[in-house]
């Protein structure tokens, strides 16, 4: 299917395959005929469930190159459970969790910039040749302006000291609910280097599943990050949260650096 949003965006054609948990006899014949339908203007990305693991190589003889990497944690908790109390250390005095508003916005901005768009230690679609520079500072920039903009936002922030310095910040969106449920699904969150260590992305989600726990008796949170990322993995496993699927995403089309 058409990407048609993120082409519109970047001003390229852009299309995509998924391949789900199908046997390989079933799968290969069709997504050769599939991928051979694509011209070479387009990029394709094919998204390949861990399941699928035997496309890999072939995808590889096609021209493909692996690039981005999904893993989805879709956990239903109660309200009790959302309420639960965790051994975490404690907050240090001078930090104040309050709701985000238009006065954070730049500051989220700015460290979405410096902490993802921009970091060497972060490896998505944007770094490969398939797009071209400065493609990260430009996507991230968008995207959370737009998501900002939303009057349904759930904006969790940090602050510490008497200066109010903002020192991280949690971002859920509701979704569509899913069997009847309430979903919310986590945006993106960062901390400043110099406040990680104490639990902070913790205590934000804290602030945030009270306010859910006052709108719902039970909720789904969809959480997904990419399989390199161990530490929201391992913090995403003790909080009891429950993987769902894991993807790679292949890429293949015409050098735009």
């Amino acid at each position: 299917k058409s990407h048609a949003w993120e082409a519109s965006f970047f001003g390229f054609p852009i299309e995509e395959i998924k391949l789900g948990g199908h046997a390989e006899a079933e799968v290969v014949p069709h997504l050769l005929e599939l991928i051979e339908e694509v011209g070479p203007e387009i990029l394709l990305k094919v998204f390949v469930d861990a399941r699928q693991l035997h496309a890999i190589p072939l995808l590889e003889h096609q021209g493909f190159e692996l690039w981005e990497s999904r893993f989805q944690w879709l956990t239903t908790w109660s309200r009790e459970e959302l309420l639960q109390r965790h051994d975490l250390n404690p907050k240090l005095p001078g930090d104040h969790v309050v709701w985000g508003n238009e006065s954070h916005h730049e500051a989220i901005l700015e460290m979405t910039q410096t902490h993802l768009a921009k970091s060497p230690a972060v490896v998505n679609r944007f770094d490969s040749p398939f797009y071209p520079e400065g493609s990260a500072e430009k996507w991230y920039a968008q995207w959370i302006r737009h998501v900002l903009g939303s009057p349904d936002v759930m904006v969790a922030v940090a602050e510490h000291g008497e200066g109010r310095e903002m020192a991280g910040y949690f971002i859920y969106m509701p979704g569509e609910p899913r069997d009847g449920v309430a979903l919310y699904k986590g945006i993106l969150s960062v901390i400043q280097p110099a406040h990680r260590g104490r639990n902070l992305h913790v205590h934000l989600q804290k602030f945030l599943f009270e306010e859910m726990a006052k709108r719902h008796e039970r909720v789904t949170l969809d959480n997904t990050t990419q399989v390199s990322n161990y530490p929201v993995i391992r913090n995403h496993a003790k909080s009891g949260r429950r993987p769902d699927h894991i993807e790679l995403v292949m890429f293949r089309g015409p050098h735009r650096r």
